[in-house]
């Protein structure tokens, strides 16, 4: 990397990064101390239960993390968090 100002920033999907970037100066020796900390932002989990008619109203329980009702198509949407 040839020396100069950078900014590092972390990136992966579904986590966000404390900080959100760091500025860093190369100068021809390592570099180090540029940390960061990955947390988890969730997600959800989404189906259909099949036929849609025995769904329709049917509890979804993801043990104690999520529970959520099926629609009247039999879809559903449990959202996790951390």
């Amino acid at each position: 990397m040839a020396n100069g100002a950078y900014t590092v920033t972390p990136s992966k999907s579904g986590y966000a990064f404390t900080p959100t970037n760091q500025s860093v100066t190369v100068d021809g020796a390592p570099v180090s101390g540029v940390n960061f900390v990955a947390q988890s932002v969730g997600g959800s989990i989404s189906g259909t239960i099949n036929p849609a008619p025995d769904g329709a109203g049917t509890t979804v329980i993801l043990g104690e993390v999520a529970q959520t009702t099926a629609d009247s198509s039999g879809n559903y949407t449990l959202n996790v968090s951390n």
